[in-house]
């Protein structure tokens, strides 16, 4: 189930139709009127839970919450959610009532294990952990506990544990939080309804959809779930895509969770594209990258950036005896020198420290090493114009990899250098479009490791 949570009974109408509930947070409230409250159960098109979370539990209310707690009883709403901290009395006489479910609910958790077994011994509908998360790797820690505890709605709070909210239905969560706009969250991490039902289709999330998702660091300027989600609609898959923040030092952790969790597929962005290649068996000696895929209980890698250049290039010609000069020597870089040395193009490869350029072509020098003639160039490197625009040639082909903005500083100064532009959302669609073919022609179910 999918609750909104609202601060006040006044957002009860712009409450997406498509949720299944609306957590009422009472604590956040300035004022409790219990004649509204009545009005709003009575209206509501939608169940509704009453929320008091205390200060201690991350809330605001500081005063007594056994005796409000057994007013808003009497008003018989559909849900409560009641802290489990409160006293074993006051939880007998709210389970002895039939007309409202009781969620137990218990936050900044440390010892869950030992929480869930004496929560558990009251009949609650859920048992609501909210816990914070400072990592991707503690958040796939909490979705591990959510798959083998019964019962459970595990919430990570804070911004790493944005994704994992999204997976919650995979892994059995009862119920599932969501803002009603992006810019009127109430808890650390929370999406907004909008975004869960329309880009992740939430309602279709279930323990047999496949996970795939994007690794690395910054992933928050990245549109791969807008444009793989969509992708999955399309091919009718039950599937979804989420955006984990990892870094280098995590992936020895990272892996062995991905497996028992059964993530079938990934896209590597940077700085993982070459730390990830120890993890992995190589589908062919790639010296970086960019897709992983799940198969026989291990993870294959390949690169889609290489070939997805050359596709983009040769829709404007065939590169085969031309110049190709790339920007840059990291990840991407690599890959697609890799691919159009293959294809049979000169690639000269210019970057702020030469000796890293080194290794990958015979013809490679600094950032002002430009030749008098190319075919094309392709900006690879973080910086936004990394050589002088005297280097630009009219009617050259010119690439850059970044595709927001989509109008870069390098793309301004390549078109008024009269060169021929390809856009990084072009570059993007390319390569994601070959990760999506490869997901799908290597999909086999995986079981759950545990």
């Amino acid at each position: 189930m999918l609750f909104v949570s609202v601060q006040s009974l006044e957002f009860l109408s712009a409450v997406p139709k498509d949720v299944d509930g609306i957590e009422l947070r009472l604590d956040l409230s300035s004022r409790i009127d219990f004649g509204l409250l009545r009005q709003g159960l009575k209206t509501s098109s939608k169940p509704v839970m009453f929320t008091l979370r205390s200060v201690q539990h991350g809330g605001r209310y500081s005063h007594d919450r056994e005796t409000l707690l057994s007013e808003l009883l009497e008003l018989k709403p559909p849900f409560l959610d009641v802290e489990y901290d409160v006293s074993s009395g006051f939880l007998d006489r709210a389970f002895q009532q039939s007309e409202t479910q009781i969620v137990l609910s218990a936050h900044n958790v440390s010892d869950l294990e030992s929480v869930y077994q004496q929560m558990s011994c009251y009949p609650a509908f859920t048992y609501k952990l909210a816990v914070p998360v400072t990592s991707t790797i503690e958040a796939l820690q909490l979705l591990l506990f959510a798959k083998t505890h019964p019962h459970t709605s595990i919430i990570p709070m804070g911004e790493h544990g944005s994704f994992a909210r999204v997976l919650g239905p995979v892994f059995g969560n009862q119920l599932n939080f969501a803002s009603i706009s992006s810019s009127q969250t109430v808890a650390p991490g929370q999406l907004s309804a909008q975004e869960l039902l329309e880009i992740y289709r939430f309602h279709t999330l279930n323990p047999e959809t496949a996970i795939y998702g994007l690794i690395g660091s910054p992933v928050s300027q990245s549109v791969g779930h807008v444009y793989h989600n969509r992708c999955f609609s399309e091919q009718v898959r039950n599937a979804v895509y989420v955006k984990m923040h990892l870094l280098p030092d995590e992936l020895p952790a990272f892996f062995p969770l991905a497996k028992n969790l059964g993530i079938h597929g990934l896209s590597v962005t940077m700085p993982l594209k070459e730390a990830v290649i120890p993890y992995v068996q190589n589908e062919y000696p790639v010296p970086s990258v960019n897709t992983l895929y799940l198969q026989d209980g291990q993870y294959f890698g390949t690169n889609t950036d290489g070939p997805a250049a050359v596709a983009v290039l040769e829709k404007r010609g065939s590169v085969a005896g031309k110049t190709i000069v790339i920007l840059g020597a990291g990840g991407a870089a690599r890959a697609m020198t890799f691919a159009l040395q293959e294809r049979g193009a000169k690639v000269v490869v210019l970057n702020r420290t030469p000796e890293k350029a080194r290794p990958l072509s015979p013809y490679f020098g600094t950032l002002s090493d430009v030749p008098s003639s190319y075919h094309a160039v392709i900006q690879c490197t973080p910086h936004p114009m990394p050589v002088d625009p005297k280097h630009l040639l009219p009617k050259a082909l010119a690439m850059d990899i970044v595709y927001f903005p989509r109008e870069t500083e390098f793309l301004q100064a390549a078109s008024a250098a009269g060169c021929e532009l390809i856009y990084g959302d072009e570059f993007f669609a390319a390569q994601a479009a070959m990760q999506s073919a490869l997901w799908k022609s290597n999909f086999v179910p995986q079981p759950l490791v545990l």
